[in-house]
């Protein structure tokens, strides 16, 4: 998890779930840095939480240089020239799925973070930020 921006100086912050044995993600605690080995804790429970929600999807495509390498050099060795050429387009392609999400607070904080969903631990922190249930019910869109 990367925090693209927030309310709070940049580079200063990190975010942890807060949790409670038995009932799950019950808030946010924001950790920032105000000098040297110390910190300032924010602490956000359920009801000091506006809102918790994606702000935008997209797949990331990226190309491995091995991985182009190591197709082509197989082509080469099934189909000569052309397999060659063949193999080194067709492999080495990696998709990461980035998952941006927004948080707001009552006391008019806020923080956006980015999530990469093929990342284990960022899709464990992921799936307990959306667990968080907030007391608020939302109006109707019409």
């Amino acid at each position: 998890m990367v925090i693209i921006d927030s309310s709070w100086p940049k580079g200063s912050i990190r975010f942890e779930i807060l949790s409670t044995a038995g009932k799950g993600p019950d808030g946010i605690e924001v950790i920032k840095s105000v000098g040297f080995l110390k910190t300032k804790n924010y602490i956000y429970k359920k009801k000091d939480i506006i809102s918790i929600g994606i702000v935008n999807e997209e797949i990331e495509k990226s190309k491995s240089f091995l991985g182009s390498a190591a197709g082509a050099g197989i082509g080469s060795l099934v189909l000569g020239p052309i397999g060659l050429i063949a193999g080194a387009l067709a492999s080495g392609n990696k998709k990461n799925k980035i998952v941006k999400i927004g948080i707001k607070f009552r006391d008019k904080n806020w923080i956006l973070a980015e999530y990469n969903a093929n990342s284990m631990l960022d899709k464990l922190s992921l799936n307990l930020i959306q667990k968080i249930d907030l007391e608020e019910k939302k109006e109707a869109p019409f």
